[in-house]
């Protein structure tokens, strides 16, 4: 309190001055990370700090001592790092609804891609004394090393896991905060909503280790797709069905808790879920409807349905649009 106390004084003191924020024509994110190694004299620990621009005004900063003695610099470097890189969605991700296909969230996994180490097989600046081999770089498809990064390490532990598997677990074990302990925020630093986060037969079949003929495949509605997320266009009440495999320890259950989204109502069955033995499959139901009291003003409202049990929780985001 006293701390508030000075700040609320001085802010009182000076009631006509300010931070000055200029437009720039972008809404660019940059941080910048630094940390000292064994910084303090009296217990050797380093302190890290960093600093936030969005559209090149100075809009967050922070320095923290760090819990630990850091036995190199590098190990220094790294844990300011953890610090600073808390996640942020920046303003060229991909997050509109889905168009085409209403029933299928997209974008369903996002990454910021922002500042990433690149290899850069290109001179830069067309300058053919470069010897550059590297280049920072941002953008959607610096996003895309960050998810391989994950998928990959999640292959390495469960090596008969599916693409679709692996893409289940990134999707329903993602946090919604960041290494602050606070929501994730967009370019604006308002928290992201729901948004922010074709083959050949020959393709698919690389994809499911087997011969696939798509023309043969019956066809089930886009919302019947076993996906970890629901994304429903609501008019009449619907009822989804979703088969969940147990990848966690036997003898354990899941209890299901819904965040619902303003102005409907959903009906989970069962409400809990029991596993005798790893790898156990079990299917649930979810029924979506309007209520009475709905939300008027939004086209889409947003809301999650989650599993819990003693030591896990599985999450599917939930998008509902009006029709």
């Amino acid at each position: 309190m006293d701390v508030v106390e000075r700040i609320l004084r001085y802010l009182k003191s000076i009631p006509g001055k300010g931070i000055l924020f200029s437009n720039h024509g972008n809404l660019k994110v940059e941080r910048y990370i630094d940390a000292d190694w064994a910084g303090s004299k009296d217990d050797r620990r380093s302190t890290s700090g960093y600093f936030t621009f969005v559209g090149g005004n100075l809009v967050t900063w922070r320095s923290k001592k760090q819990p630990i003695v850091a036995r190199s610099s590098a190990e220094a470097e790294f844990k300011g790092i953890a610090l600073g890189v808390s996640p942020v969605v920046t303003s060229f991700s991909s997050r509109v609804p889905n168009l085409p296909s209403p029933a299928i969230l997209k974008p369903d996994i996002i990454q910021p891609g922002v500042n990433i180490l690149a290899t850069w097989p290109f001179h830069l600046n067309n300058s053919t004394d470069s010897k550059s081999t590297f280049k920072i770089m941002s953008g959607t498809s610096m996003s895309c090393s960050h998810l391989s990064g994950v998928a990959a390490l999640l292959k390495s532990s469960h090596r008969h896991w599916s693409p679709a598997a692996i893409k289940s677990s990134i999707m329903t074990f993602v946090d919604l905060i960041n290494l602050e302990q606070k929501l994730i925020v967009d370019e604006t630093l308002h928290p992201v909503d729901i948004f922010t986060i074709g083959y050949s037969d020959t393709q698919v079949g690389i994809i499911a280790h087997k011969t696939i003929k798509c023309s043969k495949i019956s066809i089930i509605p886009k919302g019947e797709l076993n996906y970890p997320s629901f994304s429903v266009v609501l008019g009449s009440p619907q009822t989804f069905t979703r088969t969940v495999k147990n990848v966690g320890e036997a003898n354990s259950s899941y209890a299901v808790m819904v965040n619902l989204p303003e102005g409907v109502d959903i009906k989970v069955q069962p409400n809990k879920l029991y596993f005798s033995k790893a790898n156990q499959k079990e299917t649930y139901s979810v029924t979506f409807s309007c209520i009475e009291i709905g939300n008027e003003t939004s086209t889409y409202v947003q809301g999650f349905l989650q599993w819990v049990s003693a030591k896990h929780t599985v999450r599917s985001p939930i998008l509902v649009n009006f029709a």
